[in-house]
Order: C-alpha cells, then structure tokens, then sequence
C-alpha cells in the first residue's frame, strides 16, 4: 500500500480526479435520461471530465523521481484541459460559420496544446503503442504527400494537419461519438450490475456449468460472458464485470496471461450479440 500512495498523485488532486469520474457518470446518465444537448457539448464534456481524471488520478513521467513536481504538473495539464475544451466549446459556432478552414491563432494554440493533452493522457492510459500509432498518423498527414501512388495525398499545411486532429474528423469523431453515446452507459450500467451482485450471479452460475472439464476455466469465462451479455451490450463492460473472476482463475488454472485476457476479450464481444440485448444494439 505504500507503495501505491507514493507513486499515486496528492491527495486533493485525487479527490478532484474522483470528483470527475462522478461528474462524467451523472453527465451521461442525465443525458441519456433526460436531455440530450448538441454533439459538441456532449463529447467536449466528456473529454474535458476525462481528461481531468486521466491528470488527476495516473501518475505522470515525475511522478517516482520527483511526486511534488508531477502533482504540480498534472494540475497545469488540467488548466490547459480546462483552457481548451472551454475555449473551443465557446467559439465552436464562430469557428463552424466562419473559421472552418481558416483558423485564427487562437485556434491555432487551441487545436495544437488540445492534440497533445489528448496524446499526453493516451500515455499515461495505454502507454507508449497507442500514442506512437497516433503520432504514425500524424507523421502520415504531414509528411504523406511525398509517398507515391494511391499510399499519398495532398499537400496539408500544418494548421490544416492541427484543424483535422482536433475536430470531428480526428479527436471529437466517430471515435469520441461512440463511446460517449454508447459504450460509457453500458460501462456504467456494468458497474451497477458488478456491485449489486449480479455479476457474481452470471460467474457462479456458469462456475456450475463447467464445473469438472478439463477446459472449464475457459469455459466458464465464455458462459459467463455470453450471459452477462444477454442484459448488457458492451464489450468493455462485459470484460469488467465478469473479467474480475475468471482472468485470474484461469491465469491459476495454467493459462497464460495473455491467453486468459484474450478468451475473456472474445467471449466479450460475443456476448455483447446475445439475445435478447442484441435486438437493440442492431437496431
């Protein structure tokens, strides 16, 4: 536990984190619920809540050599998060009536410090390989007019490469619009089935099921999957509730790791095309 604390942010900062995750929760539930709002306020919300407990709650580059100076860190990084969601959430009817295309230098610093707190946050949530795919892609736009054939395309100036990064065709797009619509209130409601006890209904019960099988540790994880799908249409969630038990009982069955990671991720996607959720996801 120790050494958990002190590799961990500050204490205030944490409970801002924390205060953040419960923001982000009852922004999706009340507009899932009750009133939904235009796309930009909904994804720029639930970038701005995200990024804040992404800063506030992972622990920075500093954060074993020097935890002050990485708290101090994480709360600039949060200013900026602050700085430029407000920003393009303010200007963003100016900047589609008349800078799309043309941006000013305001957008300019906006677009650019928003690209890298996204990537900064990718980082300290995933590591090094999403972020050097990301960046791969960003290579590609500045640098792809000079590959030959179909592989190329045009010219793009360098603000052009900053506008498509952080807009609805890079950071605010497809992406974005799926998991604020779609996957965080099937994470959510994941949780709530995780901690009233219903998930450890779907694990015991297909605990029974494959009980005495030479792959029954597999077996169970896709049973419980495939269960748990059937009242929950979301992978991630799926993996977080019946995850818990059946990666580390099949990790002390003698599967590898990274098998037992890769059974539990299948069996989730399966599960989330179970009847009879999958009616609504379809449609």
């Amino acid at each position: 536990m120790s050494q958990i604390t002190s590799s961990a942010p500050g204490r205030p900062l944490e409970k801002f984190g924390l205060a953040a995750c419960a923001g982000l929760t009852l922004f999706i539930i009340w507009t899932t619920l009750g009133v939904r709002y235009p796309a930009q306020i909904m994804y720029g919300i639930a970038l701005l809540l995200g990024l804040i407990a992404t800063f506030a709650l992972k622990p920075g580059p500093l954060a074993k050599r020097a935890p002050v100076l990485d708290q101090g860190l994480s709360a600039v990084l949060i200013l900026l998060a602050l700085a430029t969601s407000g920003y393009y959430l303010v200007e963003y009817d100016a900047i589609a009536a008349y800078r799309e295309g043309l941006p000013n230098q305001w957008d300019m610093l906006c677009y650019g410090v928003g690209t890298l707190l996204v990537l900064e946050a990718a980082r300290r949530v995933e590591g090094w390989t999403l972020v050097a795919i990301t960046g791969g892609a960003l290579v590609y736009l500045v640098w792809g007019h000079y590959l030959p054939g179909a592989i190329g395309h045009r010219k793009l100036w360098f603000d052009q490469v900053l506008e498509v990064s952080y807009s609805y065709q890079g950071i605010y797009g497809i992406a974005l619009g799926a998991v604020v619509d779609v996957v965080l209130m099937f994470v959510i409601l994941g949780a709530a089935l995780r901690h009233t006890g219903a998930g450890d209904f779907f694990n015991f019960l297909a605990l029974r099921l494959a009980k005495g099988r030479r792959s029954g540790a597999a077996q169970a994880a896709i049973i419980g999957s495939a269960l748990f799908g059937s009242v929950n249409g979301s992978a991630p969630a799926n993996v977080m509730s019946t995850g818990v038990l059946t990666i580390p009982m099949m990790k002390r069955a003698g599967y590898q790791p990274r098998f037992a990671g890769a059974v539990e991720a299948v069996a989730s996607c399966s599960g989330q095309l179970m009847p009879p959720i999958r009616a609504s996801v379809l449609s």
